[in-house]
């Protein structure tokens, strides 16, 4: 998971953004696993789809080679001096089971 700090609140959430003209869903996924946390996977399967204030989410599980080691990446889109993402940790999903997000990545893998 990677931590976001905004200015009014910081929080803990999954790899995660949005879709550039011309990507697929599992293009998308993949990439921005990629930026984020400096992983390569594969799209396994979708999770679950929900809606959002901005638009559909789509949760996808992603299988990436257990001998690469994560690295917290950036965000394409902001400045180097205004990056949010400040950190990033392997996070058993039992331990943030309250996130709504979370809870329903729990809810599709059981």
């Amino acid at each position: 998971m990677v931590y976001h700090d905004h200015q009014d609140c910081g929080f803990w959430t999954l790899p995660g953004g949005g879709v550039e003209e011309g990507e697929t869903l599992e293009e998308a996924v993949i990439r921005e696993v990629k930026e984020e946390v400096n992983l390569y996977g594969k799209v396994q399967r979708l999770l679950f789809e929900d809606e959002y204030e901005y638009g559909p989410v789509y949760c996808f599980l992603v299988n990436v080679n257990g001998s690469q080691d994560a690295l917290l990446g950036y965000d394409p889109e902001l400045s180097t001096d205004k990056q949010i993402m400040k950190r990033l940790s392997w996070i058993d999903l039992q331990q943030m089971k309250e996130d709504i997000q979370v809870s329903k990545v729990i809810s599709s893998l059981a």
